[in-house]
């Protein structure tokens, strides 16, 4: 995806291609907030935990749990 200067308009859709390199398991958090507007303050936004663990046979999988402002989760992958 190229570089933007603008948040995407409320109908566009941005996919995002996220990719674990080397073999440590790892973590990251990521903020989703419309870009555009003070809405975060009253808790319009989302956490979206990202994981890289093993399974049972050694391999690397990835894992999505996504957040609301609320605190509720709901994996998605």
């Amino acid at each position: 995806m190229p570089a933007r200067r603008q948040t995407p308009k409320p109908d566009e859709i941005l996919l995002l291609e996220i990719r674990h390199s080397g073999h440590p398991e790892g973590a990251f958090s990521l903020y989703d907030g419309d870009g555009g507007t003070w809405d975060y303050e009253n808790g319009e936004s989302s956490w979206i935990q990202l994981k890289a663990t093993r399974d049972n046979s050694g391999r690397l999988q990835g894992d999505v749990e996504i957040a609301d402002a609320a605190g509720r989760h709901q994996n998605w992958l």
